[in-house]
């Protein structure tokens, strides 16, 4: 029916992202296109049935990227999401920053990157990035029902072909905007 990426979480984070350490120091793009994190995004992405980011923590960096890259995205209401290549002093991937832009708009976009200021779970939903929240012990239930239950009553088939049609004009979209 479909993936569901969650975390066990510790310490109130879900995911702090990409481990900076291996990023390159030089100032050019931190992930080129054939790095493993850059391979996992694409991977969640064209995969054939929809994957879901079941969130309940913090999500930082790279791992806000990881959720872009999900078809959906369900969270606590108690969960935070932050960008913090500036915080750090790092640059961001183009394709990362394409991903904020399509999913939120350039100015909510630029505000989380240049800011690093993390955004609640209703600001998230607010502006799109998330389908939807609920307390936290409410999440589990809410994707059941909301998400993974409607999915299985659906044609997979039709759902992947949708799935690839949204890739295909999200993918053509964004290389219509770099231009």
């Amino acid at each position: 029916v479909g993936v569901v990426i969650t975390a066990e979480c510790s310490h109130g984070v879900w995911s702090a992202g990409h481990d900076i350490r291996e990023l390159p120091q030089d100032g050019f793009d931190p992930l080129a296109f054939d790095v493993p994190m850059e391979r996992l995004l694409r991977k969640v992405q064209d995969l054939p049935i929809p994957v879901i980011a079941c969130v309940n923590g913090t999500v930082w960096g790279g791992a806000c990227d990881l959720c872009l890259s999900c078809d959906m995205i369900v969270a606590a209401d108690s969960a935070t999401f932050a960008i913090t290549p500036a915080k750090i002093g790092i640059p961001y991937n183009a394709s990362g920053i394409m991903h904020f832009i399509h999913q939120l708009g350039v100015n909510k976009a630029r505000e989380m990157f240049f800011t690093a200021n993390a955004v609640t779970a209703e600001e998230a939903l607010n502006v799109g990035l998330l389908n939807y929240i609920a307390p936290m012990e409410e999440l589990n239930q809410l994707l059941e029902e909301r998400i993974l239950a409607p999915l299985r009553r659906n044609s997979i088939l039709s759902i992947s072909a949708i799935k690839r049609q949204f890739r295909i004009l999200t993918r053509a979209s964004a290389s219509i905007s770099a231009e």
